[in-house]
């Protein structure tokens, strides 16, 4: 994957080597090795017949439709997203700047967990991969009395997003490995 068109900024370290329970890595991981057991793959692989998704949409089961598409989890998506946007304003009014000054970047929080080819390359979200899309062309330097105060703020923004859309990912791939330990333990009851 062309990593290149992402923000450049290094992902925070907590998650990858000081987390004592990485999930959130590990789905992240496992979906851009393509080896997340999802029904597109399990068909691939011959453990299982139907490659559409286990949740009851009509659609073909990949990554992208289960943590971008998927409408059971588009509550989840929403909720996640408010919550983005509000940490970000929090960023915004640490700033002591207007709230005006930051507008493309609360839409493009906004719009982070969903396709939109305004804020994503290549018109798809990547979030679950741990990609976010490139910050500083959403904040302008000039606002900041530094070139320091603003790298140090498009950091913290960057760190959010990326912690943010991790953590929405193995939250979404949880209930769906829930659900599936569910179907599997009505079939063995019967």
């Amino acid at each position: 994957m062309a990593t290149w068109l992402y923000e450049p900024r290094s992902p925070p370290a907590y998650p990858y080597i000081r987390a004592t329970a990485a999930y959130s890595a590990v789905i992240q991981w496992y979906a851009q090795s393509g080896q997340l057991p999802t029904a597109t793959v399990m068909k691939d692989r011959s453990q299982g017949d139907d490659a559409r998704c286990r949740m009851g949409c009509n659609a073909i089961e990949d990554p992208h439709h289960v943590f971008v598409l998927c409408k059971a989890f588009g509550k989840l998506r929403d909720k996640t997203s408010g919550e983005l946007m509000e940490k970000t304003r929090k960023r915004i009014e640490t700033t002591g700047l207007e709230e005006a000054q930051f507008t493309s970047l609360l839409n493009t929080a906004k719009l982070l967990f969903s396709d939109c080819p305004n804020i994503w390359p290549l018109h798809y979200s990547f979030y679950y991969l741990g990609h976010i899309p490139k910050l500083n062309a959403l904040v302008n330097q000039d606002n900041f009395a530094s070139r320091l105060k603003h790298e140090r703020f498009l950091h913290n923004v960057s760190s959010d997003w990326h912690m943010a859309s991790i953590r929405l990912a193995s939250r979404i791939w949880g209930m769906v490995q829930k659900e599936m330990a569910k179907r599997r333990d009505s079939v063995n009851t019967r």
